[in-house]
């Protein structure tokens, strides 16, 4: 292994020990990141998000491909461990290549932060996208080849909302997990104001749901936000039927169900449909097997990425365990982010505005 493989090994081990787990996959995804390339920007990927934490930066649980890497948790690139959430490698080495943009989202001074701390550490260029002043296009070096990172770092004012709720209780969000007080928020529909939940039919059918676990608030998230955009509530009705008479459909290959039970035998996650089709790969065509291929037989865009789903239900419970415990304080700090949040963005506009006016006159004048 190369110097910088044997850097994220150790690196990855400290954490995974650290937190009582050390599965073997982590020595077959770093095998896949020494033979395929990307060693160098993962490593540069977990410096910056150490330093933008030293910095007092929040940075999110996870965003998108990274919360399939075993590799990335052990970084500290994300917070979610996808041996835990079932999310499969394989969906991460399917996307981790030179057209994709890796995002890493933070609270206020994040960009700010992150792109000084690169202009000191890349000895390569660093370019800002023009129509996006948010991505960062850098060329590394990794084993003799060019390694062009598209790195997006993007603000989250419901960052900055944990942030600030977190100073109140000295509590890491990290370590915030789903109890009744918290559970009870999403129950009783009390979600007007708690990230990704927030619209008046939402939280009538959320009451209607009635969640019982993690699981299931990720699930609704996922099914209100993703499928209800294509024009239908069929699924989240259906499902709901199936949770609440409890009639989930088998599909006769015990793997297959066990992979389908956390959404009440529907199919919703990309993840899903990965983890499925390795358990058809080591069996034979009979009735069960064309069934469950003929399921997924749908365009992948239609599935949604469960690891995006559980760091977006992540923040949700972080703002719900709050909420259920100061709830004057949490209304106050709501309203004080998203007003420096609404300033901060208008004078952001305002300064746009006048480099433009200034870029036009200069025009006018040559």
């Amino acid at each position: 292994m190369t110097d910088t493989i044997n850097k994220l090994k150790d690196r990855a081990v400290f954490r995974l020990k650290a937190f009582g787990r050390m599965p073997n996959r982590l020595y077959d995804e770093l095998d896949h990141v020494n033979d395929h390339g990307g060693a160098d920007a993962l490593l540069l990927l977990s410096d910056l998000v150490r330093h933008l934490k030293s910095e007092d930066i929040y940075v999110g649980p996870g965003y998108g491909y990274s919360t399939c890497s075993l590799l990335c948790y052990g970084l500290g690139i994300t917070d979610i461990e996808p041996v835990r959430w079932g999310l499969p490698f394989e969906h991460f080495t399917n996307s981790f290549n030179q057209d994709n943009e890796f995002w890493i989202e933070t609270s206020t001074g994040g960009f700010e932060k992150a792109f000084e701390f690169l202009s000191h550490r890349c000895e390569y260029p660093i370019s800002l996208n023009p129509y996006n002043k948010l991505v960062i296009d850098i060329v590394l070096p990794d084993d003799q080849q060019f390694f062009n990172l598209h790195l997006a770092i993007a603000h989250h004012t419901n960052l900055d909302i944990i942030k600030a709720l977190s100073e109140e209780r000295t509590i890491k969000p990290s370590k915030i997990e789903l109890d009744k007080k918290a559970l009870d928020i999403f129950r009783d529909g009390d979600t007007n104001d708690i990230y990704g939940f927030a619209g008046h039919e939402h939280q009538r059918l959320l009451k209607e749901f009635q969640p019982e676990c993690f699981s299931d608030i990720c699930l609704f998230e996922t099914l209100y936000r993703h499928i209800r955009q294509k024009g239908t509530l069929d699924m989240i009705l259906e499902i709901q039927r199936r949770k609440r008479e409890n009639d989930i459909p088998a599909t006769g290959i015990p793997e297959v169900d066990s992979i389908l039970m956390e959404s009440y035998g529907a199919l919703v996650y990309r993840e899903q449909a990965i983890r499925i089709k390795q358990v058809l790969r080591s069996m034979d065509d009979d009735e069960r097997v064309t069934a469950v291929k003929k399921m997924l037989d749908i365009p992948g865009v239609i599935l949604y990425p469960k690891g995006h789903a559980i760091s977006r239900t992540m923040m949700s419970v972080e703002l719900a365990y709050y909420k259920a415990r100061i709830p004057y304080r949490y209304k106050v700090i709501q309203r004080i982010v998203r007003i420096e949040a609404i300033k901060t963005a208008r004078e952001r506009i305002r300064k746009r505005m006048e480099s433009q006016n200034q870029e036009s006159n200069i025009n006018s004048i040559i």
